[in-house]
This record gives C-alpha cells, structure tokens and sequence, in this order.
C-alpha cells in the first residue's frame, strides 16, 4: 500500500511539472508572436525598397538597403522559429 501511494505522488508532481512547463511556454508565445510580425514587416520593406530599386532608386544604397532588410527578415524568420522550437521541445 506504501508503494502505491509513492506511486501517485510520484504521479501528481509529475503532472504539476508538465503544466509549470506549459505554462512556461504559453508565457513566451506572445515573444514569438511579435518575432513573426517584426519579420513580416521587414519582409514587407524588403519588398518595397527591391521595388523602388527597380522603378528608380538604383546604385550602391538601393542595393545595399534592399540586401540589409533581406537578410535582417531572414535572421528573425530563424530567431522565431527557433524560439518556438525550443520552447516547445521543453528545452531550455
């Protein structure tokens, strides 16, 4: 009888760890949530700034801009989805 209650205590602290570590990570999803818009919106000026090089602002700068945006969305695409993926595989 002794076994089987250490049995279910072993059980419920079992139990409140998983939902400390939901908990946990609900908590970090809006981070993630503002990560994917941060990334949408370089996306965007990306897109705008690869579009103003084409209809007239031309030369180094257009370039360069255009390059800078592309590779900051990029880098916060991977920022996210990593910041999920850890998040939901209980890693810390």
């Amino acid at each position: 009888m002794k076994n089987a209650r250490g049995s279910d205590r072993w059980m419920f602290l079992r139990l409140l760890q998983w939902k400390r570590h939901r908990h946990a990570a609900w908590q970090e999803l809006p981070k993630a949530r503002q990560m994917g818009a941060l990334s949408l919106l370089l996306a965007l000026l990306a897109q705008l700034l690869f579009f103003l090089n084409r209809e007239g602002l031309h030369g180094f700068w257009g370039g360069f801009l255009t390059s800078l945006i592309t590779v900051m969305a990029l880098c916060t695409v991977i920022v996210t989805v990593r910041m999920i993926r850890t998040r939901h595989d209980g890693q810390s």
